[in-house]
């Protein structure tokens, strides 16, 4: 069953997107007339929108990074060929594919963020069907030190891999991000569900997810070696790791090190 509210949101940024007909737009301001709700409920919509746009504007100022700039190119490619056919096909563009194509052509800089940013947004879906707790970050981001992927983070060496509670942890590989920080990319599955995630350390020693994406877990389990998985959102921690990996990964016996002293770098004390 539909919402009621939802449909009239639904309906309320229609008329604000100038996307009802001449019938849905005067059933609706007559709603309006009998219902000063609805009209109020219209006023909130449209600041709402008119502060989201002057905050995209704001946000599209920045420049975008070039590989950003081309994973957004290429995404925005892909999704047109799916959602566009021949023309002999007679098939009728949604609405909604309108507004996210016009939203990506305007927007890319905020298109780019959503996508960047999904941390725990992403993970959630995939892990909240068994323990989701013990793997699960907080809404910051922040994965708690004593949960099973905090101390995974922490003490598990990249290649190892620990299971409990229906949950698969395996850390694939150190790096040094470009700001100096400690960062690991991790598998994680449970259930049906796997994702990989890019996790790093802040200065105050808790790890904190930057990038996340999840996919059906193939039968067999996971894949020994590291793989560049498929599809826009596994494309987006390739593309992460393009902007912060900036050296090789370390060598398992730097990482040996590196957990053996919490992660603190040579060198790094003498700065203090």
């Amino acid at each position: 069953m539909t919402d009621p509210q939802n449909a009239l949101d639904h309906l309320l940024n229609g008329y604000l997107d100038d996307e009802l007909n001449e019938a849905e737009r005067t059933e609706l301001e007559a709603m309006m007339l009998k219902d000063e709700r609805i009209g109020l409920r219209l006023e909130e919509l449209a600041q709402a929108n008119s502060e989201f746009i002057e905050s995209a504007n704001e946000v599209d100022s920045v420049p975008m990074t070039e590989s950003l700039s081309a994973l957004m190119d290429r995404l925005s490619a892909e999704e047109s060929q799916a959602a566009f056919k021949d023309e002999t096909d007679n098939v009728i563009t949604f609405p909604i594919w309108r507004k996210t194509t016009r939203f990506i052509e305007h927007h890319r800089a905020i298109a780019a963020a959503l996508i960047m940013g999904v941390g725990a947004v992403v993970l959630q879906p995939a892990f909240t069907d068994r323990q989701s707790q013990s793997i699960m970050p907080g809404t910051s981001g922040i994965i708690m030190a004593q949960s099973q992927l905090g101390d995974a983070l922490e003490t598990l060496a990249s290649g190892s891999v620990v299971e409990g509670d229906g949950v698969r942890i395996e850390p694939r590989f150190s790096f040094v991000a470009s700001n100096e920080a400690p960062c690991r990319v991790v598998d994680v599955a449970s259930g049906t569900e796997a994702g990989r995630l890019i996790a790093c350390r802040s200065d105050d020693a808790q790890w904190r997810i930057q990038v996340a994406s999840y996919h059906q877990a193939p039968a067999d389990g996971a894949s020994e070696n590291y793989q560049t998985a498929s599809g826009p959102y596994h494309d987006v921690i390739e593309t992460y790791l393009d902007q912060v990996m900036t050296s090789e990964p370390v060598a398992s016996s730097e990482e040996k090190s590196l957990i053996a002293t919490g992660w603190k770098q040579p060198g790094a004390e003498k700065g203090n």
